[in-house]
């Protein structure tokens, strides 16, 4: 029997009905591929663990921004040393530009940032 969290139960019955058998799926699921996983809620929403957070993808790094990355060695090492969230954040914010010169633009900015070891946000922090 997996060890499940009483917290994810009551999550999964406060959400709307349409959601309740998606998640009992996933739930399952994830217990059934790894028994040892560890339930648990994280930032008010069911979370799996297994040597850390599953669920997660990486993501994937466009070819304009490996480009610049390769081409300044100090922001790939930043980039390479931020935990996958960070990663996101700046692919996310490059690959949403509408236009062409805006995405370079964006990624200019990013590889200056990364070089000077900032996160995207780092404004805010």
């Amino acid at each position: 029997m997996p060890t499940t969290d009483p917290r994810v139960d009551a999550y999964i019955e406060s959400s709307a009905d349409f959601a309740k058998p998606i998640l009992r799926h996933v739930r399952e699921v994830v217990h059934a591929a790894c028994p040892d996983v560890e339930e648990t809620i994280k930032w008010g929403f069911p979370h799996f663990d297994y040597r850390g957070i599953m669920m997660r993808p990486e993501a994937v790094v466009p070819d304009d921004l490996a480009a610049a990355l390769e081409a300044s060695p100090a922001a790939a090492a930043a980039f390479q040393g931020f935990s996958p969230s960070h990663r996101r954040e700046y692919v996310e914010w490059i690959t949403e530009a509408k236009r062409e010169a805006t995405r370079a633009k964006r990624v200019a900015q990013a590889v200056a940032w990364l070089a000077e070891g900032k996160p995207r946000n780092w404004k805010y922090t």
